[in-house]
């Protein structure tokens, strides 16, 4: 992603490289399309999404983009994966959203879309006791 915008922003004049054109490539390459589009966000929704316990991962990564205090853990397997995944990274010893591209496209709205719905799990519980009872 970096090599691709930095191969972009060198084929500017160079009068015209500057923080503002960056941006704008930024939202025409990466933030205006769709994350179906793009390989690199297709990958990252998917490992993201196929966790077993997604409700704690979202979870987490909520905390994290809502600015949460979350003490970085090298033996936290869903702080392993957002890393891992390149979502999140530690900063002084907590953890802080990758970069304003990540936060954009996986960002609060995309975690609400997919959190798992509480109406799933109450079903479940209500069919557990009724199978008990």
């Amino acid at each position: 992603m970096v090599q691709s915008l930095a191969e972009v922003v060198w084929k500017l004049p160079v009068e015209e490289r500057n923080a503002a054109a960056a941006d704008d490539i930024v939202q025409q390459t990466f933030l205006k399309g769709k994350i179906e589009q793009n390989t690199h966000f297709k990958f990252i929704q998917s490992y993201l999404l196929g966790y077993r316990n997604l409700r704690k991962l979202l979870g987490l990564y909520r905390r994290v983009l809502r600015g949460k205090r979350v003490a970085a853990d090298e033996q936290d397997p869903l702080q392993n994966r957002l890393k891992l995944v390149g979502v999140v990274r530690e900063e002084g010893g907590r953890l802080q959203p990758r970069n304003r591209i990540y936060h954009s496209i996986f960002g609060s709205d995309w975690v609400e879309r997919h959190f798992p719905s509480d109406r799933k799990r109450l079903a479940l519980s209500g069919m557990t006791v009724l199978m008990v009872a």
